[in-house]
């Protein structure tokens, strides 16, 4: 398989060897809740809930199962109404709780269309939803980020990115009509638009595609409220500051979310910064240099600010052993291969021996630079 351009479809990402991979057979995965409103765990509910939320991983057989309210020593089996497919279960709570009550909703019974008992373990723990009825006066807090608060050293594009989200929980409901909060990673401020869970307690950011390796990321979470305005504090405890911090890996040049930056360079002048890639650090051909007429080698790509429009780029690259070496460079889109690279290319310097100049003028903004050598 080739692509518009005439690049071998690459295999490696997903495929590994080539060959989509799959086994038939029953359906023998265990359901499991993966939402719901309350979320588990959750405090300040209001006393006069009317409905309990489930929403679970696949379709349910909707004629089996039983949900029982527990509150004290007091057990109310409660009727529910199945939506999304069956993927989805309405509870009626029948009357307002005690003020400052632990509820418990627990599942007996429950399967999937193909007889798979439900799995109480991922979310609820102890197969039962569990939260707090009492009145609101309790200070937001986060309880629970993915990734986790501090975490460093981060696949920008690996677990625990492979959804591509963030998500944030906290201790109870949110005011919803929050709709974007920024993403800070040292070189951009990305204004995300901001997604709610059932119960308004879990934030849930798109990041698909935004993440870069060597970046510390910071989300500020001060100016989110509860309804009634309260703003999570700066002193939160799981959070230290009221801040989300967690780092990525260091690049290595490899791809485009793993781009080299500065930092992994040497400043040999003011502004001047200089790259070393020993042989063998990077193994992919990206797509970059056949329309350079270059050969396959495997290609470096580094993430390089042009600070101003006044300002030109030069790229000088040496090859070892007189071998040549191939530049390109894109302003604001990286990847050789999409569909826009035609348009974000602004260099392309073909083959020469051991060394390649090449220079770029045009607007600020981040130009990918990726180099091979090529024979």
């Amino acid at each position: 398989f080739l692509g518009a351009d005439g690049t071998p479809l690459a295999t490696g990402p997903v495929l590994g060897d080539g060959v989509l991979d799959f086994t038939t057979g029953a359906d023998e995965t265990a359901p499991r809740v993966v939402d719901s409103s309350p979320m588990e765990g959750q405090t300040a509910v209001p006393v006069t809930l009317e409905t309990v939320e489930l929403r679970f991983s696949e379709p349910m057989d909707s004629s089996v199962g039983e949900a029982t309210l527990v509150v004290d020593d007091e057990r109310t089996v409660l009727r529910g109404t199945w939506s999304e497919g069956d993927a989805r279960l309405s509870l009626r709570v029948p009357a307002n709780f005690p003020y400052e009550v632990d509820v418990h909703v627990e599942l007996v019974g429950f399967t999937d269309a193909a007889g798979n008992a439900l799995d109480g373990a991922p979310i609820l723990v102890d197969g039962a939803l569990d939260f707090v009825a009492s009145d609101d006066t309790v200070t937001p807090a986060v309880v629970l980020t993915v990734p986790a608060e501090g975490a460093t050293g981060l696949d920008p594009i690996l677990l625990p990115f492979e959804d591509d989200q963030i998500s944030i929980a906290f201790n109870k409901a949110m005011d919803t009509t929050r709709s974007e909060i920024v993403l800070d990673d040292g070189a951009r401020s990305l204004t995300l638009p901001v997604r709610w869970n059932l119960s308004g307690s879990v934030m849930l950011l798109d990041v698909e595609g935004l993440l870069y390796a060597g970046r510390e990321h910071r989300i500020d979470l001060t100016s989110v409220v509860d309804p009634a305005g309260r703003a999570v504090s700066a002193t939160d405890a799981y959070t230290v500051d009221g801040v989300v911090d967690f780092a990525t890996l260091a690049p290595t040049g490899e791809s485009c979310r793993y781009a080299l930056q500065t930092p992994q360079a040497t400043e040999i002048e003011a502004g001047v910064f200089q790259w070393t890639i020993a042989a063998g650090a990077v193994e992919v051909q990206n797509g970059a240099f056949r329309t350079c007429d270059s050969s396959t080698a495997p290609d470096a790509v580094m993430l390089v600010p042009k600070v101003s429009g006044d300002t030109v780029l030069r790229v000088d690259v040496e090859g070892a052993n007189a071998d040549e070496v191939t530049v390109e460079i894109y302003r604001h889109d990286c990847d050789p291969r999409a569909t826009t690279a035609n348009d974000a290319r602004v260099v392309c310097s073909p083959p020469r021996d051991r060394g390649n100049v090449a220079f770029a003028t045009g607007a600020a903004g981040d130009y990918f630079v990726w180099v091979a050598q090529t024979s």
